[in-house]
């Protein structure tokens, strides 16, 4: 019997493969969900209409109403309308980088993996990844956090969890 995904011809060949769904949130990376996505529909030889019906099964969230406001007729369509949406070109990261700040209720956790994930798109020295990081921070965290004078991202992100953890925040 095919799984999810195989057909007679498949079933057996391939080992099993699972995708995760894409909510459209900024810890997430659209670029490499996409690869993933594409990854699969060759392995498995999904055909265009096969490709929209298990993309939009794996949508969630704002991705998922992004979904339903669109007319894309054909898995091309769909396809750029997407990148063109959720995954960024440089300046696109890069602007979005600069203004990036820890939200009031987000948690260091949340903002330390939306942060790694525009470090990689854009590839940014260690040293600019933790002055960018510092800078975003909440500022309840900010000034306790670069009193330690963290020397990596990693430490960075260990100091502002920890007096996250002991709610140094006032929350």
């Amino acid at each position: 019997m095919a799984h999810f995904g195989e057909d007679e011809g498949t079933a057996g060949r391939y080992p099993s493969m699972k995708l995760e769904h894409f909510y459209g949130r900024y810890s997430e990376d659209a670029d490499a969900w996409l690869a993933s996505f594409e990854t699969m529909a060759r392995i498995y030889r999904w055909n265009d209409g096969m490709k929209v019906d298990v993309f939009q099964f794996h949508l969630k969230g704002t991705a998922l109403n992004w979904l339903l406001s669109r007319n894309a007729a054909s898995w091309a369509e769909l396809k750029a309308a997407f990148e063109s949406r959720f995954c960024d070109n440089y300046d696109a990261s890069f602007s979005r980088l600069n203004s990036r700040q820890q939200g009031a209720q987000e948690s260091v956790e949340s903002y330390a993996e939306s942060m790694q994930v525009l470090f990689r798109r854009l590839e940014l020295p260690a040293r600019m990844q933790l002055r960018y990081f510092l800078n975003g921070l909440a500022h309840i965290y900010q000034d306790r956090v670069i009193s330690r004078r963290p020397e990596s991202l990693a430490q960075a992100i260990d100091e502002a969890l920890y007096f996250e953890s002991y709610d140094f925040g006032g929350h």
